[in-house]
């Protein structure tokens, strides 16, 4: 595995270096369960993701701090399309495993998402996007749309599943995705969903795809 330079700075390790060498210096690194919440499996897990190349990683910062950590992917045919994670303030306790391994892998695609070698950055969305999309364009616009409304959406009264749950699921042939009027925009119609804070105009949005 081909380890970024500075991933072997922080775990005292060389690059190429075998699963095994990883598990072993993971193992004496205390900041992979501190800050990523992971044990040296499920550390390994997300590395081996990362060095595979099947996802493309960016950060942004967010433009409303959340409360907690959040995270969201999408998944189109069976496969994820995208994910999303958005990072808090320091002192919420470490992420869930799900989200402790997207962290990792924003790691090796950028060093800025661990500070100090010690904590999360906070306030990041860490995206990922599949190498191969089926629909990127509407992947990115979920996700970053997503992010910005959650912290808006969170301390609802009956909050919408994109906030209660971490997958949106699409199979193929979903309107929302098909092609056969591209006048009609579905894709639109659903963001807009996603994006609205009142509850009786998300619901019309969603009527309106229906």
């Amino acid at each position: 595995m081909n380890l970024p330079a500075h991933i072997q700075a922080a775990l005292g390790i060389g690059t190429p270096a075998t699963d095994e060498q990883l598990y072993d210096a993971v193992g004496g690194w205390p900041v992979s369960r501190s800050a990523f919440g992971l044990s040296s499996e499920d550390f390994c897990a997300a590395a081996s993701e990362a060095d595979s190349g099947v996802e493309i990683i960016d950060l942004s910062p967010l433009k409303r701090m959340p409360d907690n950590w959040n995270y969201l992917e999408l998944i189109l045919d069976g496969s994820r399309e995208g994910f999303g994670v958005q990072t808090p303030k320091p002192g919420l306790g470490v992420p869930p495993t799900q989200t402790g391994q997207a962290l990792v892998k924003g790691w090796f695609a950028d060093s800025s998402i661990v500070v100090d070698d010690t904590a999360i950055h906070e306030g990041l969305l860490l995206r990922g996007m599949a190498s191969v999309p089926k629909h990127r364009d509407f992947s990115r616009r979920l996700i970053e749309t997503w992010a910005d409304v959650y912290p808006l959406l969170e301390g609802s009264n009956v909050p919408p599943p994109w906030v209660t749950q971490n997958q949106i699921i699409m199979f193929r042939g979903s309107r929302i995705l098909s092609a056969e009027s591209p006048g009609l925009r579905y894709e639109n119609l659903f963001i807009e969903a996603v994006s609205e804070v009142k509850a009786k105009w998300r619901y019309l949005s969603l009527y309106r795809i229906l």
